[in-house]
Parts: structure tokens; C-alpha cells; sequence
């Protein structure tokens, strides 16, 4: 294949589409976050290097030159969490194998214990893995449960005294396999803004994982579904079954 003078082979091709594929999720990820303001102020400043070079500014050559000399340093340092949670979504995959019969329990039992934490008011933060396991942040943070999904033993885990009704709980297959997680929080303001902790932990997780979030908010009393970055609007345990068995099944 010849494009005016370059000739492209199969190879330059499939580099092309592998380094498009790249640029595309890079800015995807980021522009969920408060780093692309900063990226967005990095471009500027090197779209006007030639002009600063031209007028030959003295003082604006001085600040390009430190920043050349600590920018990828500086870049690591203020990428941090990005880069983190860029690493974290190449976590490994496995393909979600679930039994009709066994669907039906995971998300009956999720269904009854949202409805009565709703019912009572308190707060709840509930994750379901689908292809992606969240081993990294059940090992780090979590305390691990390891029991047959039930209901009770959800709403029991969010109780007020409990010591791990602050995380999440990550239901993996028909068992839980963990409480108390700590989950990244989004800063994609645009859908959590004016939300507390538990709707960005929801949000967060789902940035980087395929995995769905369910969250009750102990002041509102209300039930959202968080997936694939977005946040719902608050919903009834009805819809919830709904959303569910489309997601899962």
C-alpha cells in the first residue's frame, strides 16, 4: 500500500493501529481526571517554544530549561495516580463462568440485602467482579470473608458497629470474598460531583475494571449502579434485578 511517496506494509500498519489504539486509551483515561488540565498546560507550553525562541525571551527560555531538566521527574511525580491506576487495570483477566441457577442466587441474595439497607439507612458499598479480579486492592486493604453470598451477612457487614462497614465488600462468583476494601476514588467531577466518598469509591473502581459497583448513601436513602465509569440515577431494587441480569448474564 503506497500513500503518496511512503510505502506501508503490513507491519507499518498494524504499528499504526497499535500506537492509535494507545494514544486513544491514554487520553480516554485521562481526560476522566484533573491530570488533563495539566497535560492540556504542558501542550501549550511547547506550542509556543518557537515563539519564545523567536522573540528570544530570556526569562520564559530559563523556565523551559528546568522544566526540561526535572520533566520527567516531575511528570512521574504529578501522573502518579494515574499511572497507578493504569497499572492496576492490567490486572489479570479471567473469563466469568456463572450457572444460570447460580446468576439467579448472586443477584437475589445482592438484591435483598440493598433493599433492606435501604430500608434501614445505612450505607453500602458492594462490588461484583465480572473478568477483572480486584486481588490487588483485597490483599492490600481488605480482610478476606471467603463465605457463601448471603444476604444477611452483607447488611451485617454495614452495620454501624461493624469494623469494615467502611470499605467494600467484592462479591467474586456466588461467594464473598472480601469486606472492607479500599477502593481508588474517581475524579471524574462531572459524574460525582456533589457525592460523597462511597459514590466515588463506586465510581473509581469501574474506571479501571469491568466490574459493577452498587452503592446505598446513608442520607439519601438511594441506589445506584455505577459501570463502566458512569454513575446512575437513583433506582428501586427492581431496576437494580434489571441491571444486573444485563450486566452479569
Amino acid at each position: 500500500m503506497a500513500i503518496g511517496f511512503i510505502k506501508l506494509g503490513v507491519k507499518d500498519l498494524i504499528e499504526i493501529a497499535i500506537l492509535t489504539f494507545i494514544v486513544y486509551k491514554g487520553i480516554e483515561f485521562l481526560r476522566r481526571t484533573v491530570a488533563t488540565q495539566i497535560l492540556i498546560g504542558i501542550v501549550f507550553i511547547i506550542l509556543l517554544l518557537p515563539i519564545i525562541e523567536f522573540l528570544n525571551l530570556v526569562a520564559f527560555k530559563w523556565l523551559v530549561g528546568v522544566l526540561r531538566s526535572v520533566g520527567i521527574l516531575a511528570l512521574i511525580i504529578i501522573f502518579q495516580p494515574e499511572i497507578r491506576r493504569m497499572l492496576a487495570s492490567i490486572g489479570r483477566i479471567r473469563v466469568l463462568k456463572v450457572l444460570r441457577e447460580d446468576l439467579k442466587r448472586i443477584i437475589d441474595e445482592t438484591a435483598l440485602a440493598v433493599g433492606e439497607l435501604q430500608e434501614r439507612g445505612l450505607g453500602a458499598l458492594i462490588i461484583i467482579e465480572r473478568n477483572q479480579r480486584l486481588d490487588q486492592f483485597i490483599e492490600e486493604t481488605g480482610t478476606k470473608i471467603g463465605a457463601d453470598i448471603d444476604s444477611s451477612l452483607i447488611v451485617t457487614i454495614f452495620l454501624p458497629d461493624s469494623p469494615l462497614h467502611d470499605g467494600a465488600v467484592v462479591v467474586r462468583g456466588k461467594r464473598i470474598e472480601a469486606a472492607g476494601v479500599i477502593l481508588p476514588l474517581s475524579e471524574n467531577y462531572k459524574v460525582v460531583r456533589g457525592l460523597g466518598t462511597r459514590h466515588r469509591a463506586a465510581v473509581g473502581i469501574t474506571e479501571i475494571t469491568d466490574c459493577v459497583s452498587i452503592v446505598v448513601s446513608e442520607e439519601k436513602k438511594t441506589i445506584r449502579v455505577a459501570f463502566r465509569g458512569g454513575l446512575s440515577e437513583p433506582i428501586t431494587v427492581k431496576e437494580l434485578r434489571r441491571r444486573l441480569y444485563a450486566f452479569l448474564g
